[in-house]
């Protein structure tokens, strides 16, 4: 990857898609640090049950992207984006059903829905920029 200089069409293209998967990756462990946050306040005896839960699949959304990053082909990045899209799905059920319960405020669960929107099309950006040409 050329970080310097001029960059030809298929450079351009990796450092495009390099830019976009640290903006996902920081966006992720944002979501990842506010989820554990949230989860803070719930009653101990979801300790192990749901709150677990949430933060676990707030987790496996930068754990999938970072490990796919470091794939040999775009291809099988793109599997793990995909995997992370699963992720993000739970997280939001599952968000969903605390919210439900009286564990996430309204308005909290609002502002957590707006996020993982945003995320959620990034994710798929980044899904469709690895499979144009010039990926591997």
């Amino acid at each position: 990857m050329v970080l310097h200089g001029t960059l030809d069409g298929r450079n351009e293209v990796r450092y495009s898609r390099y830019m976009r998967e640290l903006v996902v990756e920081q966006r992720a462990r944002r979501l990842a640090v506010r989820v554990y946050d949230l989860t803070e306040g719930f009653p101990p005896s979801e300790r192990f049950g749901l709150a677990r839960e949430i933060r676990r699949s707030a987790i496996s959304i930068g754990s999938n992207l970072a490990e796919g990053s470091g794939r040999a082909t775009d291809r099988e990045f793109s599997r793990f984006v995909d995997i992370a899209l699963g992720s993000l799905r739970e997280l939001r059920f599952q968000c969903g059903v605390a919210t439900d319960l009286g564990y996430i405020e309204e308005a909290a669960s609002v502002s957590l829905e707006s996020e993982t929107n945003q995320l959620r099309a990034m994710l798929i950006s980044l899904k469709r920029s690895l499979s144009q040409p010039g990926a591997t």
